[in-house]
Parts: C-alpha cells; sequence; structure tokens
C-alpha cells in the first residue's frame, strides 16, 4: 500500500493516497448534495431562490472537495496554479464556450429571472418549460415532450420570453341575438369554472367583438394552465351551451 506508483511534482503517489483522493471526492460529493437538498429545503427563502442556491452550494462544495482531496496527497497546488497559467493562454481558446457557458450560468443562478416552471421562448423560436438549471446549460421540454439543451449564453445574450406558468387563451364564438347576454356570460364562466383550473388572479371574461344581424360574437379570455389546449375549453364550452339548449357557432 505504500509503494510508490508513480510521481506528480516530486510527490510519490501511493494506492493509499489514491485511496485517499478517491474517499475525499465521494464525500464530497455526498456533502455537495446534501447541501443542496438541505437548502432546497429551506422554508426561510422562496423556492425560485432554493433552487439557485441550492445549484450554487453543489457546485462550490465540488470544489471545494476537489482542492482538499488534492492536497490531502500532498500535491502542491502553486506549482499546479503556475502550469495552468501557463496553459491558460493556449487552452484558453478552445475552452472559450465553456468557460461563457459557466459565467452564464452563475449569472441566470444569481438573478433568477428565470425559475422551474416558466414557460420561456428563444429568441431561435424554440419554447417550452424550463425543467432545468445548471451552471453550464439550461434544458426546457416542450409541449411535445422533447427536451432542449440550451447553452446559457443565449439564455442571457439573446432575447428570452418568459411566460410563467399560465397562458392566455382567447376563444371567439357567435350566440343567437335573440339570447340574452348575461346568460351567456354566465354560462360560459360556468362551463370554465366547473372543469378547469385558471389563473385566480386573472378571472375569466367574456367580450362582445362583434354584432350582425342575427348573432353576437363574443370573445372568451381565460388564464390557462400550460398544457392545456384550446379545443378541450371548447369542447366543454359546447357542452354546457348544448345543456342550456343554447346553439353555438366557432370562429
Amino acid at each position: 500500500m505504500d509503494e510508490t506508483l508513480f510521481t506528480i511534482q516530486e510527490t510519490p503517489i501511493t494506492l493509499i493516497n489514491l485511496f485517499t483522493f478517491v474517499g475525499v471526492l465521494i464525500l464530497s460529493f455526498l456533502v455537495a448534495k446534501g447541501i443542496e437538498k438541505a437548502a432546497r429545503m429551506s422554508k426561510k427563502i422562496r423556492g425560485s431562490a432554493l433552487y439557485g442556491l441550492g445549484r450554487l452550494a453543489y457546485y462550490a462544495t465540488l470544489l471545494v472537495g476537489f482542492y482538499i482531496a488534492l492536497t490531502t496527497i500532498g500535491i502542491d497546488l502553486t506549482g499546479v496554479a503556475v502550469v495552468v497559467g501557463a496553459l491558460s493562454v493556449g487552452i484558453g481558446f478552445g475552452l472559450q464556450t465553456i468557460f461563457n457557458n459557466f459565467a452564464a450560468g452563475i449569472i441566470v443562478l444569481l438573478e433568477q429571472k428565470i425559475h422551474l416552471g416558466d414557460f420561456i421562448q428563444l429568441q431561435s423560436g424554440d419554447s417550452g418549460e424550463v425543467i432545468e438549471i445548471n451552471v453550464r446549460t439550461t434544458v426546457i421540454q416542450t409541449l411535445d415532450g422533447e427536451k432542449i439543451v440550451v447553452p446559457n449564453t443565449e439564455v442571457i445574450a439573446k432575447k428570452v420570453i418568459v411566460s410563467g406558468k399560465f397562458h392566455r387563451l382567447m376563444i371567439r364564438f357567435s350566440v343567437s341575438r335573440d339570447v340574452d347576454k348575461d346568460t351567456v356570460r354566465a354560462c360560459a364562466v360556468e362551463s370554465i369554472q366547473s372543469k378547469f383550473k385558471v389563473d385566480e388572479k386573472r378571472p375569466i371574461d367574456l367580450w362582445i367583438s362583434k354584432i350582425s344581424d342575427s348573432a353576437v360574437e363574443y370573445e372568451l379570455t381565460v388564464w390557462s394552465p400550460l398544457g392545456q389546449t384550446r379545443s378541450r375549453y371548447i369542447w366543454e364550452i359546447e357542452n354546457h351551451f348544448s345543456s342550456k339548449n343554447i346553439k353555438l357557432s366557432f370562429a
């Protein structure tokens, strides 16, 4: 166990050193996961901040653990720093994109302009729900169930539309002029509230958009959770109005 396997910067590395190195790395990983989990479970910080705090704590703990692992086996980090500094100019060009994304990820986690569960649309046209925010990439899931891995530089350097957890649906339909407007409003609101969960901060609204000799065209506005489609609302609205013997026509 004490036999020298190889040397690094004139420091003999034995089997015990390797076991120590790996053990410290594993321990730092477990501690990092524990700190991340504890940060997310804290009740004193709001949820959006917990995620960013947990991710930053995770990576910081891993970095400290790697530093301790190297010093434990006797490697002089001063010499390593000199070597890295000498090579930084050469490898900087090749790893520039990685470091840019890493710095961008730290900014995303600290600024918290984008949170888990937000529905975003990128300048490229891709859109979806944010399911992961890492230091190098952000992962979004589209309504088709596909996952898109987005470099964090695209998130902070380009236009991003953040929609939150609700989006607006506008449903147009026509009813005969013989039907009372208040009756139409009551039926429309009841058909939505009885079947769907909507944003309580934005009430269901109904407006008249057009009047003709025989019909009145209405515009129903609903702030719907992500994933709910217009067709499901139309289905329930038509069923509810039919039960009231009111015939609809949809634009």
